[in-house]
């Protein structure tokens, strides 16, 4: 994907917050991302809570990358 904040959450969000699993009653495999899940995410990502520690985890580029544009569709709406 040419969106760094899709491509992201598709490889470190979808497993537990997508069609098979809803994990804290989350859903992020709908295109475009609402703004709320967005915000969300990002703000879970700065926290460090997400993805959780057990999981795959994000290299630092890749985690600011998605960061930046998730704040870039937040600034958008």
């Amino acid at each position: 994907a040419n969106d760094p904040a899709a491509a992201f959450v598709e490889t470190y969000c979808v497993s537990c917050h997508g069609p098979k699993a809803q994990m804290a009653n989350r859903r992020f495999d709908r295109t475009p991302l609402a703004t709320a899940d967005a915000a969300d995410i990002a703000r879970r990502l700065e926290a460090g809570t997400m993805p959780p520690k057990q999981a795959r985890q994000p290299a630092p580029a890749e985690r600011q990358a998605a960061l930046a544009a998730l704040h870039r569709q937040i600034a958008a709406a």
